[in-house]
Parts: structure tokens; sequence; C-alpha cells
């Protein structure tokens, strides 16, 4: 039974961490973005 719980924790932690890994590469994407248009508009 030990089994199972230690999967579903394994399995809930390496959910999150793909979902975090995901929600950085967006933001950083939106980051860069906005800062290449900024850069375009100052110019």
């Amino acid at each position: 039974m030990e089994y199972v719980i230690f999967f579903l924790f394994a399995g809930k932690i390496a959910l999150q961490n793909t979902l975090y890994s995901a929600v950085q590469r967006v933001t950083l994407f939106h980051f860069l973005t906005c800062a290449a248009v900024n850069t375009v508009n100052y110019k």
C-alpha cells in the first residue's frame, strides 16, 4: 500500500514541476517578446 502512496506523491511532484517549468518558459518568452517590442518602439 505504501508503494501506491509513494507513486501518487511522486507523480504529483513531477506534474507540479512540469507545470512550473512550462509557466516559467511562457513567462520568459512573454518577457523577451515585450522587451523586443519595447526596443523596437524606442528606436
